[in-house]
């Protein structure tokens, strides 16, 4: 019999569900791609913003202590890009649409990520997760929230795409050196 737990009003089950009931359903292969691209891609974001951002290059865009939250991240290579003159050379052609769909597709990402998948139908093509989210001090909403699985190929897409454009910037900024053997 599985478990199940309320608190506050909050019922929930820890155990059984898709990830018992049929862990090899295909959509859990597609949830690690998206995870794994994210990572990549959010990993090399990191490493130009770090390069990027220094006080000594501009004291008006330097940011003392950026923060590892992704909109912020991505929020400051794009002012850097934009506004300063070594750097403009890195926009190209629908870079702020890339932008503005990684923030899209983020908010996405961090529902995957922080929900516990209740059901999943091969159907409808959703997955239902259910999940906390803070709203204040020591307060809490229990939310139930369908994602598509196409919201979870656009987390893969758009991570691909980003990464792609931050290789080839890194190509600009970094020093390239041989693969190891």
């Amino acid at each position: 019999m599985a478990h199940r737990f309320k608190i506050k009003g909050y019922e929930f089950t820890p155990l059984g569900g898709p990830i018992d009931d049929n862990a090899q359903n295909p959509i859990f292969s597609e949830i690690g791609m998206a995870f794994t691209a994210w990572a990549r891609m959010e990993h090399m974001l990191l490493a130009l913003v770090i390069h990027i951002n220094k006080k000594k290059t501009s004291e008006h865009l330097y940011d003392p202590d950026p923060v590892s939250k992704f909109k912020e991240l991505i929020k400051l290579l794009r002012k850097w890009i934009k506004c300063h003159e070594d750097y403009k050379s890195l926009e190209i052609a629908g870079t702020k649409i890339m932008f503005s769909e990684l923030i899209e597709v983020a908010t996405n990402r961090n529902i995957l990520a922080h929900g516990k998948i209740e059901t999943i139908d091969p159907n409808s093509q959703l997955i239902r997760l259910k999940s906390l989210k803070r709203t204040g001090k020591n307060q809490w909403e229990a939310r139930d929230i369908d994602l598509h699985f196409d919201a979870i190929k656009a987390i893969t897409t758009w991570a691909n795409l980003a990464n792609s454009y931050f290789v080839e910037c890194g190509k600009v900024l970094f020093d390239e050196v041989e693969p190891p053997q």
